[in-house]
């Protein structure tokens, strides 16, 4: 609450300089040597809002797809930060591009970024209708990531135990930017055919 008395005296300040000015003001309520006091009062309003300037969406965007292949052994796949596919044990047959992801955050905020379930020492399942089985569940090991535009200090390696980045800056100024996203995927020599599907969590903090 502020309160705001009016009086004869005003002040004006610009940065930090302040000048008092004074002038004499006859006035109608002087009685002899006592003084009428006249004065005047309003509450005013003071306001703020706390808003959350950190977001992250999987797009702009792209979601990271594996596409189709076929196994020949017990092998990995990996997509690299770009679209650049490679596979051991197996044969690409199409359809493999790495993910992109938008990042909302103030310019130049140093923030990070985390992916739970590394840090937790665990690695994200993909799984098929009916999972659980090994034969039935790919492991994705790791996550790429990769600065595409308007921020830095992105590039790096989600791992079992290692699940987090620092130091990463937006630097454009409309507030956004850009990461690719690859992974290194191991599958088993006998895996079951059909589509697998997982998720994973990436949360961005300062």
């Amino acid at each position: 609450m502020i309160r705001v008395a009016r009086s004869s005296k005003a002040t004006a300040k610009v940065g930090a300089v302040a000048v008092t000015l004074s002038a004499f003001v006859p006035n109608p309520y002087v009685v002899g040597d006592a003084f009428a006091q006249a004065t005047a009062a309003d509450t005013m309003n003071v306001t703020a809002k706390i808003v959350n300037p950190l977001n992250i969406q999987e797009g702009g965007f792209q979601d990271l797809n594996f596409g189709s292949f076929a196994i020949a052994g017990t092998g990995s796949f990996l997509i690299k930060s770009g679209s650049t596919a490679s596979i051991s044990k197996g044969f690409t047959i199409g359809g493999a591009t790495a993910g992109t992801a938008l990042i909302s955050a103030p310019k130049s905020a140093t923030f990070t970024l985390s992916i739970p379930t590394f840090q937790g020492g665990a690695s994200i399942p993909l799984t098929i209708s009916g999972g659980g089985a090994s034969s039935k569940t790919l492991i994705c090991k790791s996550i790429l990531l990769k600065a595409k535009s308007g921020i830095t200090g992105v590039t790096g390696v989600f791992k079992n135990g290692q699940g987090m980045i620092k130091t990463i800056k937006v630097t454009n100024t409309a507030n956004t930017g850009r990461v690719y996203a690859g992974a290194r995927l191991i599958f088993d020599a006998n895996q079951v055919e059909g589509t697998y599907v997982g998720t994973y969590t990436m949360r961005i903090t300062f």
